[in-house]
């Protein structure tokens, strides 16, 4: 009995150990200082998710918490290879530069990955949806997508909860 205890306590230690692993990763991109050179974030922070390349020869390197989290987070990469700033993406700021007409790509270029990506056959739209957090609230930022894939509108809701724990609520 002893062993099994052992065994399940170990477990338990170690599963705990990664949470705080990868919490402690998220939470080293949102205090990156700009000039940190890009090999030092790579190795605090990890690879990141994508790398996004801009006009100008520098690079968005993008930290994602979706489909769990609620932040997004691009690296800002200067041209020195040294960071010029680090954004939280998921917030009206961001959810303001899209206009109607880009593409899921240029979408995903300003806002990371979506939590998830779902065709409404009701009003014949793919619909990204993005979960987040706006002073205290859990929300839910949807981009609705045309046939063609080009940004048509924009929305948000309140991220459902349930009265019997987080296990029965409807996400996004």
């Amino acid at each position: 009995m002893r062993k099994a205890r052992d065994g399940a306590s170990k477990r338990t230690r170690v599963v705990a150990c990664m949470l705080a692993c990868a919490l402690a990763g998220c939470a080293n991109v949102a205090t990156i200082a700009p000039g940190t050179p890009s090999d030092q974030v790579a190795a605090s922070a990890g690879k990141p998710n994508r790398v996004w390349p801009e006009a100008n020869g520098a690079a968005s390197w993008e930290y994602t918490q979706q489909p769990s989290g609620r932040a997004a987070y691009m690296v800002r990469i200067g041209v020195d290879g040294r960071v010029t700033r680090v954004d939280q993406v998921l917030d009206w700021p961001f959810f303001n530069q899209l206009t109607p007409g880009m593409k899921a790509n240029e979408i995903e270029h300003v806002l990371g990955r979506p939590y998830s990506v779902t065709y409404m056959p009701v009003i014949d739209r793919n619909v990204m949806a993005w979960r987040w957090v706006e002073t205290v609230w859990k929300r839910c930022f949807f981009a609705y997508l045309s046939r063609d894939g080009a940004l048509i509108n924009i929305g948000v809701q309140d991220e459902e909860v349930s009265d019997h724990g987080p296990l029965t609520a409807a996400p996004c």
